[in-house]
C-alpha cells in the first residue's frame, strides 16, 4: 500500500484571533438555547428582587444661611470686628452633621431601638406591605410569622451592654398583654403601657411598650443599640451639601425605609440644628459682652481721673485759649489716641481665642504700630507750642479720648445684651420636609433592564469560556487548521436521523438508514462524496478494508459506518459491515437484528463465517458483534482476526469496519493494523481539537496513519456544495431489483 508520507507530528493549531468576531458570533450562535437560558433565568430573578427589595423613601429641606457679617447692627466698627458671627458654610454644613444636632434626633425618635414584626425572609415584606389588615400570625399555622399591617411602638428597652444587637422577641398574648422573649425562653409578661423590669444572669432589662397592633401570637423583632452607633449611622445617612458655592442655601435629604419618619426625623435635625445656631450665636454675643463690661470700670477711672486733672488745671490757671492749629492737632490726637484703644482691646479680644502667629492678630499689630507712629508725629508738634498751652491741650485730649471711648463701650454692652437675648440666629428654614410619596428605591425598571444586561453578559461569557474550556470543533475550517490531514467529507446534521436513532433503540425490526428513508438529503450527499473518494483511495491500499474510527463515543461513527455501506451496496458491490465493538456495538439496531452471533463466534471459532455473516438486503451484508467478552482486547490482538478479515476481503468488493472509540481504549489501534483505508470521524461540537490531535498521535505510533476526516453533523454552511439537489422521490438504492432479508 501507498500512503501519505508523515512527518511524525500534527500540524499545531494556530493561535486564534481576539477579534475574531465572527467565531465568537459563532459560538453564541451554537449556544443560544443555553444563553437564552441563562439571560431569562437572571433576568428573572433580577424582576423578583425587584419587586421583593423593600422600598427607600427621602426627604428633604432647605436652611438659609447668612454668610454676612452677623453682628447686631449698630455695633461700633471696632466691635464688629471683636464680635465675629461671620458664618462660613463649610462650618454650617459640619455643623448639620454634628452629634450635638442629630443626637437630638436620635433621641426624639429612640433611633437605637429596632422594632419591627417578625416577616419572612425576602418575600414577607412585600406580601405586609400590599395587606392593609392584620394577618393570621404563622406560615400554615405555625410560627409568630406576620404578614399584614401589624406595627409596635416602644418607648424604652434597656438591656446590658453584653446583649447589645441581639434579637429579643415580644409575642403578642391576650388584648393588651404580651410577653419577652431571648432564645426561645419566655423571661417575663407585662400589659402594654406598663413598665417591664427583669433581671436576667447578663444583667437588667427595662421594657416599656406603649402600643401593639397584632393578633395572639404575632411576634416582634426587638434589638437594641448604643446612642453612638445610632448617631454614626443617621450622621452617615444624611446628605448635607450647599446647592451653589457662596450661596448660602444648604440642603439637608435623608433616605429612610419609613416616609413618615424620613420626613420627621429630618425636621427634628432641622429644629436642633437652628435652636443650636441660636445657642451658637448667644454664647458669642455673652462672651463678647463679658470682655465689653471687664473693660468698663478701668475706662470710667480713667475718665473720671481726666476730668479732675483738667477740673484742678482750669482752676489754677484759668482759662487758656488755643490757637485754631493747636486745636487742629489736638483733633488728630484725640482720634489717634481713641483708635489706638480700640486697637489694643480688638487684640486682647482676639487673644483669648488665638495666638500671636495668627494672620488676626498679626494685622492688629501692624495696624498699632502704625497708630503709634502717627501719635509720636503728633506728640512732636505739640512740644512745639508754649507749656501751658501744652498742658490745656494734654488734660483736653485725655478728657476726651476717655469721654470717647466710655460712651463707645456703653453702647456696646447695651447692643451685646440685646443679641444676647435675641431668639434669631443666623440661620432661616426655607423648606421644611414633607412626607415623600414616592420612593427613591428600588428603581425596578433600571434593576430588570440591568438584570437583562448582567444575564446576556453572563451568558455570553459562558458560553464563550465552555467553548474555549471544551475547545470544541465548531466548522471545516477549524477543522482543517486542527489537523493535517484531508478532510474527505464533510455531513451536515439531519434531523430524520435522531428520529431514526430512537426508532432503533426500540428495536423496531426495520433498516433504521438514512440511505432508505431519504436518500437525497444533504448528509447522503456528502456521503455519496465519501464514496468516490474511496473508491480512488482503494486502488492504492494493501486491502479492501475500511475502517471507521472516532476520538470518543457519540461522533457518529456507527452513522457512518452504515449509511457508507448502504451506498456502496447501491452501486452493485458486495460489501461487508462488520460491527467491530465488541465491549458494547449497537450497530445492530439499525438493521432490527439481534447481537449474539456474530464477530467475536467467527473469531473463537464458535460459528462459521457464512453463519456469522447475516444478508441484510441487496448487495449489503452485516456482521454484529457477538455475545460481549470479559477480555476484548485479547480476543482482537490474537492471529484469527487476521485470518477471519482475510477471508471476508477475498469474499467482498469491500468490508467496512465500526470500530471502538480511539481514546479509551486500544481496540480500534489492534484492529487498524490490519485495514487497508482508517477514516476518523469528528462531530461538530463534540470532538475537541486536543482529543483529535491525540488520536492523529496513537494512529501514527501504532504505524497505520489515519487516511482522512470526515467532520460530521456539520452545520448547512459548512457543505460546499450548498442545498442539495432534488430530481423527485426515487425508491431506496438500497432495495433496487431486489427483496428485503
Amino acid at each position: 500500500m501507498k500512503r501519505s508520507s508523515q512527518d511524525g507530528g500534527a500540524r499545531p493549531q494556530p493561535a486564534r484571533d481576539l477579534l475574531d468576531l465572527g467565531h465568537v458570533a459563532r459560538v453564541l450562535w451554537q449556544s443560544k438555547w443555553m444563553v437564552g437560558g441563562i439571560t431569562a433565568l437572571v433576568f428573572a430573578a433580577g424582576c423578583v428582587v425587584a419587586m421583593l427589595v423593600p422600598p427607600v423613601y427621602q426627604a428633604n429641606l432647605l436652611i438659609k444661611v447668612d454668610l454676612g457679617d452677623a453682628a447686631p447692627k449698630n455695633l461700633p466698627a471696632n466691635l464688629s470686628g471683636l464680635f465675629e458671627l461671620k458664618t462660613a458654610a463649610t462650618s454650617e454644613l459640619e455643623l448639620l452633621r454634628s452629634r450635638a444636632v442629630v443626637t437630638g434626633a436620635v433621641e426624639a425618635f429612640r433611633l437605637y431601638i429596632e422594632a419591627a414584626p417578625k416577616r419572612l425572609p425576602v418575600v414577607g415584606a412585600y406580601v405586609a406591605e400590599h395587606n392593609p389588615e392584620l394577618s393570621q400570625p404563622g406560615l400554615f399555622g405555625y410560627g409568630g410569622t406576620t404578614w399584614g399591617s401589624e406595627s409596635i411602638a416602644v418607648q424604652r428597652f434597656d438591656v446590658p451592654a453584653s446583649m447589645t444587637k441581639k434579637a429579643f422577641v415580644v409575642q403578642a398574648e391576650a388584648p393588651g398583654t404580651y410577653n419577652l422573649q431571648y432564645g426561645g425562653h419566655v423571661y417575663g409578661r407585662a400589659r402594654v403601657g406598663e413598665q417591664l423590669q427583669l433581671q436576667i444572669p447578663e444583667g437588667e432589662v427595662i421594657l416599656k411598650i406603649d402600643e401593639i397592633q397584632g393578633r395572639p401570637g404575632a411576634e416582634f423583632v426587638l434589638k437594641r443599640t448604643s446612642r453612638v452607633d445610632a448617631v454614626e449611622k443617621l450622621q452617615k445617612a444624611l446628605v448635607v451639601a450647599e446647592n451653589n458655592k457662596a450661596s448660602g442655601i444648604i440642603s439637608v435629604s435623608l433616605q429612610y425605609p419609613e416616609a413618615n419618619a424620613a420626613a420627621a426625623i429630618l425636621n427634628e435635625i432641622a429644629r436642633q440644628y437652628l435652636q443650636q445656631n441660636v445657642s451658637l450665636r448667644s454664647e458669642d454675643a455673652e462672651r463678647s459682652l463679658a470682655f465689653v463690661e471687664s473693660q468698663l470700670p478701668g475706662l470710667k477711672t480713667s475718665l473720671e481721673t481726666a476730668e479732675a486733672r483738667y477740673s484742678a488745671f482750669r482752676n489754677n490757671r484759668g482759662t487758656v485759649d488755643v490757637a485754631e492749629e493747636v486745636k487742629a492737632a489736638l483733633q488728630l490726637s484725640v482720634q489717634s489716641q481713641v483708635r489706638m484703644v480700640e486697637l489694643r482691646q480688638r487684640r486682647d479680644e482676639l487673644l483669648t481665642r488665638y495666638q500671636n502667629e495668627n494672620p488676626l492678630v498679626e494685622a492688629v499689630n501692624q495696624q498699632i504700630r502704625t497708630g503709634a507712629a502717627e501719635i509720636a508725629s503728633l506728640n512732636e508738634k505739640l512740644k512745639k507750642i508754649p507749656a501751658t498751652e501744652q498742658d490745656a491741650a494734654q488734660l483736653t485730649r485725655d478728657v476726651k479720648v476717655n469721654t470717647d471711648l466710655y460712651s463707645s463701650l456703653l453702647a456696646t454692652a447695651q447692643q451685646l445684651r440685646l443679641a444676647k437675648a435675641s431668639s434669631i440666629g443666623s440661620a432661616r428654614l426655607i423648606d421644611s420636609a414633607v412626607i415623600p410619596t414616592t420612593p427613591v428605591k428600588p428603581n425596578r425598571k433600571l434593576i430588570a433592564a440591568a438584570a437583562a444586561v448582567a444575564g446576556l453578559l453572563v451568558a455570553m461569557f459562558t458560553a464563550l469560556f465552555r467553548n474555549s474550556f471544551i475547545n470544541t470543533i465548531d466548522d471545516r475550517d477549524e477543522l482543517a487548521r486542527a489537523i493535517d490531514l484531508p478532510v474527505t467529507a464533510v455531513v451536515p446534521h439531519s434531523a430524520l436521523q435522531v428520529r431514526l436513532l430512537k426508532a432503533a433503540t426500540r428495536k423496531d425490526p426495520r433498516l433504521h438508514l438514512l440511505a432508505e428513508n431519504a436518500s437525497e438529503t444533504g448528509a447522503m450527499e456528502s456521503l455519496r462524496t465519501f464514496r468516490t473518494a474511496i473508491d480512488f483511495s482503494i486502488r492504492n491500499a494493501p486491502n479492501n478494508i475500511i475502517a471507521i474510527v472516532g476520538p470518543t463515543s457519540g461522533v457518529g461513527k456507527s452513522f457512518v459506518a452504515a449509511n457508507l455501506s448502504a451506498l456502496i451496496a447501491s452501486s452493485r458491490k458486495r460489501v461487508l459491515l462488520i460491527d467491530a465493538d465488541v465491549r458494547g456495538g449497537t450497530l445492530h439496531q439499525y438493521f432490527g437484528r439481534e447481537r449474539a452471533g456474530g464477530l467475536a463466534e467467527a473469531i473463537t471459532s464458535e460459528m462459521k463465517l457464512e453463519d456469522a455473516t447475516q444478508h441484510v438486503a441487496g448487495t449489503m451484508h452485516f456482521m454484529s458483534t457477538g455475545s460481549l467478552r470479559t477480555h476484548p482486547a485479547d480476543l482482537l490482538a490474537t492471529d484469527a482476526l487476521s485470518l477471519v478479515l482475510n477471508e471476508l476481503s477475498s469474499r467482498f468488493d469491500y468490508v467496512v469496519i465500526d470500530t471502538p472509540p480511539t481514546l479509551p481504549v486500544a481496540d480500534a489501534l489492534i484492529i487498524a493494523k490490519h485495514v487497508g483505508l482508517v477514516y476518523c470521524v469528528a462531530r461538530r461540537g463534540v470532538t475537541s481539537v486536543r482529543q483529535l490531535l491525540e488520536t492523529q498521535q496513537r494512529f501514527q505510533q501504532s504505524g497505520t496513519p489515519l487516511t482522512g476526516l470526515v467532520f460530521n453533523d456539520a452545520k448547512p454552511t459548512d457543505v460546499a456544495y450548498g442545498a442539495s439537489y432534488r430530481r423527485g422521490p426515487v425508491k431506496s438504492p438500497l432495495l433496487l431489483g431486489t427483496e428485503r432479508a
